[in-house]
């Protein structure tokens, strides 16, 4: 885990890219998952904390559908 200004630090460096890894670490390539919500609010906590977009997603636990990555 890591604070906001080790965040901010990372992303300052120019060697780090900060990415979306969902709201609530959920499997999103469930049928049951709120997918709206788990990508969305945390882009939207990223973006607001660290003043900038983040633009990458990086699946939890690696699993994807290809519809999901299509809503990604």
């Amino acid at each position: 885990l890591c604070t906001w200004q080790e965040l901010q630090e990372m992303q300052q460096s120019g060697h780090v890219c900060i990415a979306n890894h969902s709201f609530s670490h959920a499997n999103l390539a469930r049928q049951d998952a709120d997918i709206e919500k788990e990508v969305l609010t945390s882009k939207q906590i990223l973006e607001q904390e660290l003043n900038t977009a983040v633009t990458h997603f990086v699946y939890p636990y690696g699993k994807m559908t290809r519809a999901l990555h299509q809503i990604i």
